[in-house]
């Protein structure tokens, strides 16, 4: 098994675990005070008239509750062409900033990001804000929740196609490209 297939599996693995948590009730998110760290795998899919690339990588993002900044990365990227041949990636993906829900959206997050990488020979440019839910309920400490998955799309992606809103902007050599990113991650 190639290490883009391990990590994919990973990837499965990691949110089927997540998607067995309870959704973090609004009150263990204003009772959560400091700052975690949740890590886990990212995926990002992003295609053009003439290439597409599958990719994964190591997703970290630190949120302070206290005031709600945020901030991290994915790295660690390693990718695929549209055949399944192993491709160089370059660069990676980097958390801005966010915000964490208030009133009816408490348990759910928003995070910015943008990227900018080289898998093969193309350069992928990307932006946007990942849509984001916290998971699971601890009952003592300063963080309430155990884990967290965000997702992203653009027109024509996967994540809009199931109902979300359009959230990211993506471009491969200057033109237009489709691209759905979602990472997971535990702390």
């Amino acid at each position: 098994m190639s290490q883009f297939e391990t990590s994919v599996r990973s990837f499965g693995a990691t949110a089927e675990r997540i998607d067995l948590l309870e959704d973090t009730g609004p009150n263990k998110v204003t009772l959560s005070t400091g700052t975690s760290t949740f890590r886990g795998p990212a995926l990002l899919s992003v295609r053009s008239m003439a290439d597409q690339y599958s990719m994964t990588g190591d997703s970290r993002l630190t949120i302070n509750f206290a005031n709600g900044n945020m901030n991290g990365g994915v790295t660690n990227l390693i990718g695929v062409n549209q055949v399944g041949r192993r491709v160089d990636v370059t660069g990676g993906v980097t958390y801005t900033d966010g915000d964490i829900g208030t009133g009816d959206n408490r348990g759910l997050f928003l995070v910015e990001y943008n990227g900018d990488l080289t898998a093969g020979s193309d350069q992928i440019a990307m932006e946007g804000i990942a849509v984001g839910q916290f998971e699971g309920n601890r009952t003592a400490g300063d963080i309430r929740m155990k884990a967290l998955q965000a997702t992203s799309g653009t027109s024509g992606s996967i994540t809009v196609n199931e109902g979300l809103p359009v959230t990211m902007i993506a471009t491969m050599n200057g033109n237009f490209a489709v691209a759905d990113f979602a990472f997971v991650g535990e702390n």
